[in-house]
């Protein structure tokens, strides 16, 4: 008969063990936020350059600086999606894995990489923003994706006309990704006991 109920005990722990839900990555990252304002910081710099130099060769997109900058600057934004995405992990987000949210068909990369054309010049179209989805700010990891996909598409432009153009509207863009993803950092980070 104890042993009967040493067993039943041992069930009944294992069960209300298994219903309770363990979390072991934080809520809030204090390094994504860090990293999202380095980045935006840098990349405002860049562009107002970019602005200066028009058309002098610190200006080209075959400069070793230019490069480089956007060599770093998407390394940063594929270092924050991933963790970003660890840690958004069971939350409404429109996928679910780092794979998925920055390569799957149809997703926010592809979508982004579509909003802007890599050929624009200046005094033609500038470069727009869609408007993400509740669902999608509710997501640090999309609002992350949208800043690289955004510097990936500045890149594509510089790289094909030589030179950087429409920067302010380049600037506008990344703004408005920015403030998304620190939105959902100070909700967060608000809501941290």
């Amino acid at each position: 008969m104890l042993r009967l109920l040493r067993s039943l005990g041992v069930v009944l722990l294992l069960v209300a063990v298994a219903g309770c839900a363990v979390r072991f990555v934080p809520a809030y990252d204090a390094t994504i936020e860090a990293d999202i304002n380095d980045l935006h910081k840098k990349v405002l710099a860049f562009l107002n350059k970019m602005q200066v130099a028009g058309r002098s060769d610190a200006g080209k997109y075959t400069s070793s600086a230019v490069k480089s900058f956007y060599t770093e600057a998407t390394a940063t934004t594929a270092n924050l999606a991933l963790r970003a995405t660890i840690r958004d992990t069971g939350k409404q987000c429109p996928t679910e894995t780092a794979a998925q949210l920055l390569f799957g068909a149809g997703g926010p990369l592809e979508a982004a990489l579509s909003r802007v054309p890599a050929t624009a010049q200046p005094g033609g179209p500038a470069p727009t923003a869609t408007t993400p989805t509740a669902q999608q700010v509710a997501c640090s990891a999309v609002n992350i994706v949208n800043m690289d996909a955004t510097l990936r598409r500045m890149e594509a432009q510089h790289r094909a006309n030589g030179r950087l153009a429409l920067t302010r509207s380049w600037a506008k863009i990344f703004n408005t990704e920015v403030r998304a993803a620190l939105f959902v950092e100070a909700q967060l980070k608000s809501a941290m006991p």
